[in-house]
Formats: structure tokens, C-alpha cells, sequence
């Protein structure tokens, strides 16, 4: 038996593919990346990367996640980065390292590092970020927090009072 031997299936090369017309009513597990044009009923979950286009009922866990004209009911926890184009909707928290949002967005954000809200992002919720950019157009209602000081560190920045020593008054 001639011929060139197999190469090996590298795990950074496998992706799980959930095509248009397809619909999953319950959880999917993987080890690999995911590209999910379909729709899923229930939590999705990987150590990889997701791209989403299609709708998901249910939470998600993930490295990294790009929604592209993606629809989704549910909590998205990463531990990378999120990347939202301006025709993706989420009902639902969204916490990642980082964030790029153009879309509409009803829940809490918790941003470890820079929360980046584009032109056509609409965020109806708090925001908890280190850092929080805003383009021009962007819509946010809810509170937003950026940094995380402790009340010993804000006293390093703010005194309890302000006072006058009577020294300093001249007459």
C-alpha cells in the first residue's frame, strides 16, 4: 500500500459547524471551534472559539466570540474577547476580557479590560469595565463603572472632607 501517509488532524483545526437550516434542541459540549449558522435550544459550551450568525436559546462559554447578524436569548461568559457586528442582538450579561460592540445589547457587561461601544451599539444596562470607549451615536442607559477601586483605594483619591484651617482665612 503506496502512497503519502495521513497527516494528523491538528485539534486547532477542527470546527464544529451547525449549518442555517439546522436546529439542536439541547446542550453541544466541544473541544473544538465552533461556527454556528443554525439554531440551538440550550447552552453551548467550548475551549475554543465561537462564530455565531445564527440564534441561540441559552447560555455560552467560550474563549473568544464573534457575533455577525446573530440573534441570542441567554449569558455569554469568555474568557477572551467578544466582537459584535451592528445587526446582532443579545437578551442577556456579557462578560469578557475585551469588547467590541456595534449591536444592541439588553444586560449587564462585565468587562476586565476595555469595553469599545461603535457607532451603532445600544446597551440598555450596567457596564463594570477598566476602561470604556464611546464613538459618537452610541446608546447607553444603565450606570457605568470604570475601574474597580476598593473603598481603601478611593480614599487615596478623595479625602472623607474638605476643610478650612482657620490659619488660611485672613481677614
Amino acid at each position: 500500500m503506496g502512497g503519502a501517509p495521513v497527516p494528523d488532524r491538528n485539534e486547532t483545526d477542527e470546527i464544529t459547524v451547525i449549518s442555517k437550516n439546522t436546529m439542536i434542541d439541547g446542550n453541544i459540549r466541544s473541544l473544538a471551534n465552533m461556527q454556528i449558522d443554525g439554531n440551538i435550544k440550550g447552552n453551548v459550551e467550548t475551549t475554543r472559539n465561537i462564530d455565531m450568525s445564527g440564534k441561540i436559546i441559552g447560555d455560552v462559554t467560550c474563549n473568544n466570540a464573534g457575533m455577525i447578524s446573530a440573534a441570542m436569548q441567554g449569558n455569554i461568559s469568555l474568557k477572551g474577547r467578544m466582537r459584535m457586528d451592528r445587526d446582532t442582538i443579545l437578551i442577556g450579561d456579557l462578560s469578557s476580557q475585551y469588547a467590541d460592540i456595534n449591536g444592541r445589547i439588553r444586560g449587564k457587561l462585565d468587562i476586565v479590560g476595555k469595553a469599545e461601544l461603535k457607532r451603532d451599539a445600544v446597551v440598555f444596562g450596567d457596564i463594570n469595565a477598566s476602561t470604556i470607549a464611546v464613538i459618537d451615536g452610541a446608546i447607553i442607559q444603565g450606570y457605568v463603572n470604570t475601574t474597580f477601586l476598593s473603598k481603601e483605594d478611593s480614599r487615596n483619591v478623595f479625602p472623607d472632607a474638605i476643610s478650612i484651617d482657620s490659619k488660611e482665612v485672613k481677614s
